[in-house]
């Protein structure tokens, strides 16, 4: 009887879990523009934006638990040069991967992406307020800079359609 009990339990438990997951997925389902990529500094320097420079692009959460995004620097040119090619993959990002939101916490298993670095479990800090959307990431030495200092991104969003 008891392992019934522990049987019935645990899947209630399940349940009860998948239900939320679900719930606050459905909080982030639609086409998000991005309004805003930002560095910021742990030594208090203040904050800029991502490689100096604007950027614009979109990411999309669907109901299937899948997210898109692709994003660049604004004012990319074209070039057969080598080095320009070089800058221009450093001026943008596209991934997909699936994803669960769980209040305040954001996870993309990354299965595919233009750097293959950002591939596999990526967990971020989600501020959901509306419409409008703040993905933080967790402090790292950032080797673009001069130094390595430790930096998060500040990625923010404004949702266009559900």
């Amino acid at each position: 009887m008891r392992t019934r009990t522990a049987i019935a339990a645990g899947i209630f438990f399940f349940v009860q879990t998948a239900i939320a997951v679900a719930n606050d997925n459905a909080k982030l389902v639609g086409t998000w523009k991005l309004v805003s990529f930002d560095t910021e500094f742990q030594n208090g320097e203040p904050a800029r934006p991502y490689m100096g420079q604007k950027w614009v692009g979109y990411t999309v959460f669907t109901n299937e638990g899948r997210t898109m995004s692709v994003w660049e620097a604004e004012g990319r040119k074209p070039s057969n040069l080598e080095e320009d090619r070089a800058k221009l993959f450093r001026s943008m990002n596209a991934l997909t991967g699936t994803y669960r939101y769980e209040g305040g916490t954001g996870v993309v298993e990354v299965d595919i992406a233009a750097n293959p670095a950002y591939k596999g479990t990526q967990t971020r800090g989600y501020q959901l307020d509306g419409n409008r959307l703040q993905i933080t990431t967790p402090w790292t030495p950032n080797a673009n800079i001069a130094g390595s200092p430790m930096t998060r991104s500040l990625i923010r969003f404004e949702r266009v359609a559900q």
